[in-house]
């Protein structure tokens, strides 16, 4: 799973949001700007969770054969880009979020609305193939 953030406001790179390994902002590889076409906001980066992919911002999941420990890091990873984009929108930014599979074509449905108290809760996991307008 992959999961993008664009905004109206420049986004910096980050190895570990707020010094901890549970959210990384990283750079968009070339091959990666045909998801440009999904998104109207102009600075684009991947957020990785602490699998190092998107794949981790998962926790909670019925039927989920994860360990305590990865449910731990599962939520602090979604807790981590809880804090990213409430940062970043209290800065005044406008966000979209895009996720996808690494391997299938994207063909999102239409963007939706979503608060930022949407991600998190007792359990959390990134749709597939989606797009997202990220409100306060």
């Amino acid at each position: 799973m992959e999961l993008f953030v664009a905004s109206d406001q420049p986004i910096e790179l980050s190895h570990g949001w707020r010094g901890q390994p549970y959210l990384t902002v990283q750079e968009v590889a070339d091959t990666d700007i045909g998801i440009r076409r999904h998104l109207t906001l102009p600075y684009l980066r991947h957020l990785g969770a602490h699998t190092g992919c998107s794949c981790g911002f998962k926790y909670g999941q019925p039927n989920a054969e994860s360990t305590p420990e990865e449910e731990a890091a599962g939520r602090q990873s979604v807790a981590a880009l809880h804090d990213f984009l409430k940062t970043q929108l209290s800065a005044g930014a406008s966000l979209q979020l895009l996720s996808r599979w690494f391997t299938e074509a994207f063909s999102p449905v239409e963007a939706s609305d979503i608060s930022i108290g949407s991600i998190g809760g007792d359990s959390f996991d990134l749709p597939e193939n989606a797009v997202w307008n990220v409100r306060p």
